[in-house]
């Protein structure tokens, strides 16, 4: 089922959630990894897209935000009717609740994260629900920041 949502200069095919069987899912357990795979057709030749993705809460805070010009991960040059697949690898230790996924589409790369022009830009593309991994410990928070106890023992009592 694709999206075929058509700009002037692309179409989006498809955004999807693989989990590293390659299978789309939309649940997550907390800490797992996950493909973010975007495919689309660019309309005419263009010198340096890039493609990014933001993921917000439920209450719609930008949890996490990237594209292929801040990752240093250029796709190059394109021709016209070139179809590319871009996956971006995730890991998801974030808070059991609702995301959505906004994608955008642009040219030219310029200083550390800006670009020449906006190709595409659309919310809510893609919406996954995550879960508590039960086996784990409870936290509580934004992000899971994995924290591992260790505890010391010494007898200071006196004989």
């Amino acid at each position: 089922h694709g999206l075929h949502l058509l700009r002037a200069d692309v179409e989006l095919r498809q955004v999807e959630l693989l989990s590293p069987d390659g299978v789309a899912h939309r649940t997550v357990v907390c800490g797992e990894r996950r493909t973010l795979r975007v495919t689309l057709i660019f309309s005419h030749a263009l010198r340096d897209p890039h493609v990014g993705f933001k993921i917000r809460d439920r209450l719609g805070s930008v949890v996490y935000e990237a594209n292929t010009f801040t990752l240093r991960a250029p796709i190059g040059p394109v021709l016209a009717g070139e179809a590319i697949t871009v996956d971006f690898g995730l890991t998801l230790p974030v808070s059991e609740g609702e995301y959505t996924v906004t994608i955008g589409i642009a040219e030219g790369g310029v200083g550390e994260a800006s670009f020449e022009r906006q190709l595409f830009y659309a919310h809510e593309l893609l919406d996954f629900r995550v879960l508590r991994d039960p086996a784990a410990g409870i936290w509580s928070g934004f992000v899971n920041l994995d924290a591992q106890v260790s505890v010391q023992r010494r007898n200071t009592a006196r004989t």
